[in-house]
């Protein structure tokens, strides 16, 4: 994804991030869940956004050191009033081309690696900076993520693609993973939400930054258009509903 794109994005909203943002935070429930307990004394968080994770982290590793990056100067704005007093550091970079001297035990991310679009590279990088029997671990959203946004638009307007529909599938993320990694552990996880109108998935979307690039194709969103959209969503799925395709992923050297 474009770098000054995927800022924008989430700069613009980033007031309004946390009251749209259930879907994170679920996800970094189920990640939480999946990162076993090790000795873990400090830890990186890629894209911590506005902190909630970054707050799970803490909680469950009350004397860990903490490092959470984000691109987006507004997100970390907010996650340090949000986290005031807890000895975070906090640290406003790409996470993509880091440049560290220290090392982690455990190095996460909720929801931000699907943005990359050099996993592979990113990955690698990460890897050198674990140290001995440290984890990568890590959610991202898959392809099937808002499918069926995707399916109606492509109905009314063929050259409509979501950027969703470029994320790595399990397959992929499970290459990249094992070349890598030596061990490597890979749980899918699909769940849907339900809106009361196209309107306010629109929003959640919007406000969340998961968007991406929004759409390839000239489309103007008018009152029209998104009338006829949301009357082709509801004949074809009979409510306003989204897929999550989820994976929870974690390597060890």
């Amino acid at each position: 994804m474009e770098k000054n794109t995927l800022v924008r994005n989430f700069s613009r909203y980033a007031h309004l991030y946390d009251s749209h943002a259930q879907v994170q935070n679920y996800t970094a429930s189920l990640l939480l869940q999946e990162i076993k307990d090790f000795e873990v004394n400090k830890i990186l968080e890629i894209g911590c956004g506005t902190g909630n994770f970054t707050l799970l982290l803490k909680n469950r590793f009350e004397h860990a050191q903490i490092k959470a990056i984000d691109i987006s100067a507004e997100m970390v704005k907010i996650a340090k009033e949000k986290l005031l007093g807890r000895k975070i550091e906090f640290v406003v970079t790409d996470a993509r081309y880091l440049e560290l001297s220290e090392s982690f035990n455990l190095i996460t991310s909720n929801a931000c690696l699907h943005w990359f679009s050099n996993p592979q590279e990113v990955l690698s990088g990460y890897k050198k900076l674990l140290r001995r029997r440290g984890a990568v671990s890590f959610s991202l959203f898959g392809p099937r993520t808002f499918w069926e946004l995707k399916e109606s638009l492509n109905r009314i307007s063929k050259a409509s693609i979501l950027s969703s529909g470029g994320f790595l599938d399990k397959e992929g993320i499970s290459q990249i993973m094992r070349n890598n990694f030596s061990e490597v552990k890979i749980k899918e996880t699909v769940f849907t939400q339900t809106h009361v109108s196209l309107k306010e998935l629109f929003y959640k979307i919007k406000y969340t930054g998961v968007r991406g690039n929004g759409l390839n194709g000239k489309i103007t969103f008018t009152p029209g258009f998104i009338e006829r959209l949301e009357k082709c969503y509801l004949d074809k799925f009979k409510e306003i509903k989204a897929t999550y395709q989820v994976f929870i992923c974690q390597g060890k050297s």
